[in-house]
């Protein structure tokens, strides 16, 4: 991955305050998934008092402009992550993440991305600083290298007990901590509706089925397609929306998958995809269902978001859902890879104003109660305790 020249940005908060303890955040991605939302919202509900954010990107791209927005100072570092087909890159990049720890003398240093645990936690490691990694992945197998930097973490942040769970079953010695991740209930609900979206497209008063998230088959958005054959068999005037992307380059051959399937439910002037969508609230309450087709899911941070917004929700028994949703309460669980339920449960809802509107409500009142303005006061607490201990008890790697 090549890299900018390093540099600070000249973003710096007026709320810090100069006695504030600073916490280096590290992604090895500017781009902005689920993981890189999550970390803005924490980010944006950090007490600059106590804490002073600094974060160190490989360049410029959408996290860095929010970075920006959020007047949060922000460095870029050769982030080279493929540590065996690259070795030098690799090596060079912990050397720079080492250097600018150095010079920030952080008290603790918090990593957040997928590809970085191997690259950003040794370093911080060594110099015995304060380390977490906010782990947001189900993990089934670990290799060596990813195993012995957990192991060198103070903690692991864990987004869901089953994401702690698995964690546990490969390395039962390694501390968790869950928090489960915060959603800006205010901004998704100051949204309006995409009305243009349904006039353009002439759908006027049809009825909108949903899916956002990352192109890809883990998102399981061939089976909603599939699922969109059934449904429109039952009614003809239901339109879907697909949103999203792909992130990873093995996955740039999916949309064309999709596309086929859409052609041969017959479908092609039903489905929409959106693209990558900056605003997403906007389309969730333009939907009537928001669906989560995912085969495996940590949390579901589109769960969550499309709850927030009064949207009913169906989504799949594929980790995280089940701890956000309870069944027939605030939403509609259904088995993954399982087209079949996909489709009767939408078909449930769209027969059901009553049934819909019920559970779009209690959506809304289960995210304020459980996963807002939670997540930034629970990990806050967990600095202050890491931040005393005696660093002699690292683990050295």
């Amino acid at each position: 991955m090549s890299a900018e020249p390093l540099r600070e940005s000249s973003s710096t908060s007026a709320t810090q305050c100069p006695s504030a303890k600073k916490i280096a955040y590290i992604s090895t991605t500017s781009e902005l998934g689920g993981a890189e939302i999550s970390l803005l919202t924490l980010l944006a509900g950090l007490d600059r008092r106590h804490f002073q954010p600094h974060v160190a990107l490989p360049c410029s791209g959408p996290l860095s402009e929010r970075m920006q927005a959020l007047e949060i100072p922000f460095t870029f570092l050769p982030m080279e992550t493929r540590r065996r087909r690259r070795p030098l890159a690799f090596r060079r990049s912990q050397s720079a993440i080492r250097k600018w720890l150095e010079d920030l003398q952080p008290s603790l240093v918090h990593v957040n991305s997928f590809w970085a645990p191997e690259l950003a936690i040794p370093p911080a490691a060594r110099l015995q600083i304060p380390v977490v990694y906010h782990c947001r992945d189900l993990y089934d197998v670990l290799d060596s290298s990813r195993a012995s930097a957990f192991r060198a973490c103070d903690a692991l942040i864990v987004i869901t007990e089953c994401v702690g769970e698995r964690i546990h079953k490969l390395l039962p010695d390694v501390r968790t901590y869950l928090t489960y991740n915060d959603v800006d209930v205010d901004s998704l609900q100051a949204e309006e509706p995409n009305l243009e979206l349904r006039r353009e497209r002439g759908w006027g008063g049809s009825p909108i089925i949903g899916i956002a998230s990352r192109i890809s088959p883990d998102k399981g958005q061939l089976d909603f397609v599939k699922a969109a054959g059934r449904i429109a068999a039952e009614r003809p005037d239901a339109r879907f929306l697909i949103l999203g992307s792909p992130l990873f380059t093995h996955d740039d051959d999916y949309p064309a998958l999709l596309q086929e399937e859409i052609a041969r439910q017959g479908l092609a002037d039903r489905v929409l995809f959106t693209g990558f969508v900056d605003c997403v609230a906007s389309l969730y309450k333009t939907m009537d269902i928001c669906v989560l087709a995912s085969l495996n899911e940590p949390f579901g941070l589109v769960v969550a978001e499309a709850m927030a917004c009064g949207t009913a929700v169906v989504a799949t028994r594929s980790g995280g859902p089940q701890e956000i949703i309870t069944d027939g309460v605030d939403g509609l669980l259904v088995a993954p890879g399982a087209s079949d339920e996909i489709a009767a449960a939408c078909l449930r809802l769209l027969a059901s104003d009553e049934l819909r509107k019920r559970l779009a409500r209690a959506s809304v009142e289960t995210v304020r109660s459980r996963f807002y303005k939670q997540e930034a006061r629970r990990i806050c607490q967990l600095y202050d305790e890491l931040i005393r201990t005696d660093p002699s008890q690292k683990a050295q790697v």
